[in-house]
């Protein structure tokens, strides 16, 4: 939702406090469903240099029940347009392990996602956490997890699709092309120190 007008304010916030390194990644999180092209350009211009998708599925119905507010063709497209305005580091966000989501459909998302060219691939499996919709519709039955050896076999299909598609595994849930393993990602799993701002910020 932040405009590329608010975000210029806070990179100058920290340019003037902070040396940042030229070749930094500055990493933006976007939806399908609320940025544009020209968002996207603002983006780039501002020396934003990776951008992670949160797609999570290229099947409606999945869409819906994750309450996204997006559509296949926006995802696509959101991803198309990235790459046009000269974002070479992109990341997507996939879901799997949803009820009643087939392996067949799970092989589906992890093709088409492949097929944009993206340089980064988290895939993660659902998990139900209290104090959410999902998780008071498990408690009253009216929606049902998929069993663990689905889960299983799913995530055991992402490391071979991965794998042989040029992805390499750097984390749990997350697959890179070479050189392009999410800097953050690579510093928490290294507990290394890091610095955070804004309401509820953490920093180590």
């Amino acid at each position: 939702l932040l405009p590329p007008s608010t975000l210029e304010r806070i990179l100058n916030a920290l340019r003037s406090h902070y040396r940042i390194d030229s070749d930094a990644e500055i990493t933006v999180e976007t939806n399908p469903g609320t940025v544009d092209v020209e968002k996207l350009r603002g983006y780039r211009s501002l020396g934003v240099n990776r951008l992670s998708i949160g797609i999570q599925s290229f099947h409606p119905d999945e869409l819906k029940f994750l309450s996204r507010i997006h559509n296949v063709d926006e995802a696509t497209a959101c991803v198309e347009n990235a790459h046009r305005v000269g974002f070479d580091n992109v990341s997507v966000d996939l879901i799997f392990s949803l009820p009643n989501q087939t392996l067949e459909r799970w092989k589906e998302n992890l093709r088409r996602a492949i097929a944009l060219q993206p340089q980064h691939i988290s895939a993660y499996s659902l998990i139900v956490e209290q104090h959410t919709p999902l998780f008071t519709m498990v408690q009253e039955g009216t929606v049902k997890p998929l069993p663990e050896e689905k889960d299983t076999a799913m995530y055991e299909t992402t490391l071979a699709t991965m794998a042989e598609n040029g992805f390499h595994q750097y984390e749990v849930s997350n697959f890179a092309r070479p050189g392009f393993e999410c800097r953050h990602n690579k510093n928490y799993w290294n507990h290394s120190n890091y610095l955070s701002f804004g309401p509820s910020a953490h920093s180590s």
